[in-house]
């Protein structure tokens, strides 16, 4: 037996440039593109060539609609710098939504009580610097308590977005404009004092400048600055920056409280470039998108200037296709949160250390959700609003969380759940959708949870049918329940929901469950997985 080496040197792969990264990154946006605009053509029966048109035309089709986009593409990316070095040093920073308002409240209370007090240029400035404080201290608390009694600053940044909700709903009390509105309305319209002004004739110019320094800077400060490489350091392991001397908790509160102070700066660029106003609304959700930015593009500023850009240019392009062709409301959200999955999934495989699937593992999982595809259209039983009994359509992605375990298997079921909303769209909400194609058939990949017990296929079959009956009846009780007609039974307004989707749900699994417990099918399930293994 020939004896391995104590030490072996091996030849490091090359990384992959920056021109190839890039077009990896380019390459990912467009087939996102197109993975939206086949979701549209699914939905609407349209000419793909007149879809995409409507699209550019959304984002790119006016000088207006261009400064939209480059203006929402400003607020994204200056939050998404703000998160990207609280993310590098592994500090889960959900809180930019909360941090942001903050620094909107600030930038609000300065054009309110000041406006009329100082000259431009000095309430600008104040303004600015009020705002970086506000959303610097809103970050600063959670990194402190963190830093000295070891929190979850997930949760912790969490709530406080909702603390930051309540601050702002109290401030309204006091500002609304004009009363008995409960809104702020626009601040100082008649002086537009506290208002960002034009720069080179264009309206959102200064939002423009502010932001790209501030990327150069961020950039500049996470690559060649000391703290910058601090911030990576103690990323890696805490306990190693401890050995090299790095002081973790003054670099935990220090790197959060630039993060919330970027953050904050955001909230001065939506409140003094673009709005004019402050809401529970303010942030509008960009906070968690600019964590999918962030990720997205490795915490390299530059990048996430062409990531912001993709991001708000589909967005813009899902809600003009939306208006033109008459789609639900929500479609739009429904378009982008397929994106956005579709994108972080595709940079998840690039990016990730893990073994990845085989040729033959890939061939098998394909397989199996073509034949999931295929037999879910062998309906021997359909209930009205899309309840159906299949033939043991459920049971090939659960073969595939059995096979491979629960990760792959989700991922299959989260496929299997595009493939059936493009089939057959149903929309009401984004939410909605999320309940009854993306979370109810990624469920059947719980089914893995099970893949190493004996009977674990028959075991995780029946939790994966509990499962997706789950988000089913979530679904039902979140939005459906309120599309019953008047004379629907109030009494059953509260089992209706868990009733109709289980009723076809079991009903299959039962079917399901006789056949795969039969002894010549079971056994060949069993050289089906041997196979797949090897």
């Amino acid at each position: 037996m020939k004896k391995e080496p104590l030490l072996q040197v091996s030849k490091r792969r090359n990384k992959a440039g920056w021109q190839e990264r890039l077009l990896i990154r380019f390459i990912a946006l467009l087939l996102a593109l197109i993975v939206c605009g086949a979701v549209i053509v699914a939905l609407v029966k349209m000419n793909p060539v007149d879809v995409y048109k409507a699209i550019w035309d959304g984002a790119m089709g006016s000088e207006r609609r261009l400064w939209q986009t480059i203006r929402d593409t400003m607020v994204l990316l200056c939050i998404s710098i703000g998160l990207a070095p609280a993310f590098k040093m592994k500090f889960w920073n959900i809180g930019a939504e909360g941090q942001i308002l903050i620094g909107g409240a600030c930038s609000a209370a300065v054009m309110i009580y000041a406006g009329d007090k100082m000259p431009t240029g000095l309430l600008l400035i104040v303004m600015f610097v009020a705002s970086a404080l506000g959303g610097m201290i809103w970050g600063m608390i959670p990194a402190v308590f963190k830093a000295h009694w070891n929190t979850n600053e997930t949760l912790f940044t969490l709530m406080l977005n909702y603390v930051a909700m309540q601050v702002i709903t109290y401030c309204i009390v006091f500002w609304e404009n004009p009363k008995g509105s409960n809104t702020v309305g626009i601040i100082n319209q008649a002086t537009k004092a506290g208002w960002l002004p034009e720069l080179f004739g264009q309206k959102y110019g200064w939002n423009v400048v502010i932001v790209l320094v501030l990327t150069v800077g961020m950039f500049i400060y996470l690559k060649y600055c000391k703290q910058g490489y601090e911030i990576a350091v103690v990323g890696e392991s805490e306990n190693t920056a401890r050995y090299a001397g790095i002081q973790v908790k003054k670099v935990i509160v220090r790197t959060m409280a630039i993060s919330g102070a970027i953050c904050g700066i955001a909230g001065f660029v939506i409140v003094s470039g673009a709005s004019h106003t402050i809401s529970t609304a303010t942030a509008g959700g960009r906070g968690f998108t600019a964590i999918i930015v962030a990720w997205l593009s490795k915490f390299n500023t530059f990048i996430m200037v062409a990531v912001s850009f993709g991001i708000v240019f589909m967005n813009q392009g899902a809600v003009q296709i939306a208006t033109q062709y008459g789609l639900n409301e929500n479609a739009s959200d429904v378009l982008l949160g397929i994106i956005l999955f579709f994108l972080a999934i595709y940079f998840a495989g690039k990016n990730s250390d893990k073994k990845k699937l085989t040729t033959r593992q890939l061939v098998f999982c394909a397989v199996a959700i073509a034949l999931a595809f295929i037999t879910s259209y062998l309906k021997i039983f359909k209930l009205p609003w899309g309840g159906s009994v299949t033939l043991c359509s459920m049971l090939f992605i659960v073969l595939i969380a059995n096979w491979y375990g629960v990760g792959t298997g989700i991922m299959a079921g989260f496929a299997y759940g595009i493939l059936q909303f493009i089939q057959e769209p149903y929309i009401l909400s984004f939410f909605q959708v999320c309940c009854d194609y993306i979370l109810a058939f990624a469920a059947l990949g719980l089914a893995g949870l099970f893949a190493k017990q004996s009977h674990g296929l028959l075991k995780g079959y029946i939790i994966a049918v509990i499962a997706r009956g789950a988000f089913h009846s979530l679904g039902g009780y979140l939005y459906w329940m309120s599309y019953m007609p008047d004379n629907f039974p109030k009494s059953l307004t509260a089992v209706y929901p868990i009733l109709y989707n289980y009723s076809y749900l079991l009903a299959e699994g039962i079917i399901t469950v006789i056949i795969i417990s039969v002894p010549a099918v079971s056994k060949a399930l069993t050289q089906v997985k041997r196979a797949a293994l090897q």
